[in-house]
Parts: C-alpha cells; structure tokens; sequence
C-alpha cells in the first residue's frame, strides 16, 4: 500500500506472493517510476501486479532495490564519458561494484537468468546491466559446445553445417588461446 507516511507500495507476483518496497527504492525501476508520477496516491494503494514475475525472483530484485536505496553504488570513473551513440562501447566499460558482484556471485545460474528476466521486466537498468555481465563472465572460455550446455541451449545444424561454420569462423575461436589461469583471470576483472 502507498501512503505518504509509510512511503512504500506493495507489489504482488504472478504466484500472488505481496512484496512490500519502499517508494525510494521503487524508483530503480523504470516502471514503478512512471507509475508512482502517472498515478494519484490513492490509485497505488492496491497491490500493484506483476504478472510476468514469479515472487522468488521479485524478492531479489526489491533486495536489490532496497540495498541501492540505502546506499547507492559509487559511479566508476568513467560513468559519464561517453554519449548515448556510443552506449555499447559505455556498457563494456561499465564496472560491477563489489556490493553487487557479490550479489550476483552467491546466486545460481538459473536464479542470474531469473533475475536477467525480472529486471528487464522491470526496466532496473544497471542490475540487468550486471547480471549480463556476470553472465557474460561466466562464459568467457568456453567454447561452443560448453556455451550451448550452459545456455542450455540445442544445437540445431547438421554435423555438415556445422563444420562448415567451424572452418568459416576458425579466426573468431579464441577459447584456445587461454590457459586456465588465464580464464579465472579474465573472469574475475572487473571491466
């Protein structure tokens, strides 16, 4: 429920689990935003639904809500210095905070694909912006086949196609050229 003195909404799964979150920390996503500033107080006082997330994955991402409410992530150094034509190029650079690497460290790869969902649902831009790049990370090394099992992901070209794409992409196969040193260590920088 929405009051002014409690300062929080309610928002309610598609499993119909409720979740309270304070409005400050409802600002982190982009459509709770637009819904607090479109609606008048009394019209948010409903539990506010939200059918494409299951409660489990709803609570990580309040917690996550809630923790940057209480102490927002410092900008890394380079947080502005690119415009928005070159937002590829910003999103590589973007660090994970600590806070949040650990986060998303201690999660399951099934739950970091949950949360991928849930806060792109949601439009919380920089936890789906690191939990790609914690996915991302994960991958790093991995050649095509352990990609496609992590992913879980079924290979659908013929052993023929398949080694015709392998012989017209054998310049992108990097995957050998790290030691599993290597691997962890580029794993592990925070980029």
């Amino acid at each position: 429920m929405a009051t002014e003195s409690t300062g929080t909404l309610t928002l309610m799964s598609q499993d119909g689990t409720k979740i309270t979150i304070s409005r400050k920390a409802a600002r982190y996503s982009q459509i709770l935003e637009d819904l607090m500033e479109d609606l008048c107080e009394s019209e948010t006082e409903l539990p506010i639904p939200l059918d494409a997330i299951d409660g489990a994955s709803l609570a990580i991402i309040v917690e996550w809500c809630e923790h940057h409410a209480v102490a927002p992530a410092e900008p890394s150094d380079d947080e502005d210095s690119w415009s928005s034509e070159d937002s590829w190029y910003k999103s590589r650079r973007t660090r994970i905070p600590e806070w949040d690497a650990e986060f998303l460290a201690s999660k399951d790869k099934e739950t970091i694909f949950d949360i991928l969902n849930a806060a792109n649902y949601m439009n919380v831009q920089p936890l789906l912006d690191y939990a790609i790049k914690t996915l991302a990370r994960n991958l790093i090394g991995m050649n095509t086949e352990q990609m496609r099992e992590y992913l879980n992901v079924t290979n659908d070209f013929t052993p023929e196609e398949e080694e015709k794409v392998r012989r017209e992409t054998a310049w992108a196969d990097v995957t050998s050229d790290f030691t599993p040193g290597e691997k962890e260590e580029v794993r592990s920088e925070t980029y």
